[in-house]
């Protein structure tokens, strides 16, 4: 089963975004941060699935450079990139770069994926986040609404919206009462 697959129209959708620098973007912004981290990679997964389990058909995932989201994919001495899955890296890079060979994703792919098995997806990046393998967390972005969000190492995750409609007032709502706001 795949886990992700890209898409044709691949490009990040919302033009207020600055993806250079996040905080220079046109929209507010939102850390919602877990009660509990001791284990930040299962709360986050559990946040997500708490918030989003009945929109998931909805949410893309958009990466600058699918293949150079790990630090170990490039090589300090050379200064090139290695994509191979060796001994050299770590199981969260080998299984990151495991993920985009089975499931076909061009090497060099920039652009957005659809997710076919979220547990499994999620399971492969955010180790990579936690465990500051990768320096950034794709976006995760909503076709239909004005809305991104990403994921932070410390166990957070942070949204950013345009303007408020009626599903960002129900996201807010919600996460003001499981969850820590900053």
């Amino acid at each position: 089963m795949k886990i992700i697959q890209s898409i044709l129209n691949n490009k990040f959708p919302f033009p207020w975004v600055n993806l250079e620098f996040l905080p220079n973007s046109d929209g507010k912004h939102l850390e919602v941060y877990l009660r509990d981290d001791t284990d930040p990679i299962f709360g986050m997964i559990d946040m997500f699935n708490t918030l989003f389990l009945n929109s998931v058909d909805h949410i893309y995932v958009y990466n600058s450079n699918w293949w150079d989201f790990s630090l170990e994919t490039w090589d300090i001495k050379s200064g090139k990139s290695d994509y191979t899955i060796d001994n050299q890296k770590s199981d969260d890079t080998r299984k990151y770069l495991k993920m985009l060979y089975e499931n076909d994703i061009p090497l060099g792919f920039k652009g957005s994926c659809s997710c076919q098995n979220w547990e499994q997806f999620l399971l492969t990046i955010l180790p990579c986040i936690v465990n500051h393998k990768a320096p950034y967390s794709p976006l995760f972005f909503f076709d239909n609404y004005d809305i991104f969000f990403y994921f932070h190492y410390s166990g957070s995750i942070g949204f950013y919206y345009k303007d408020s409609n009626r599903f960002i007032e129900k996201l807010i709502e919600h996460v003001t009462i499981n969850y820590i706001i900053n």
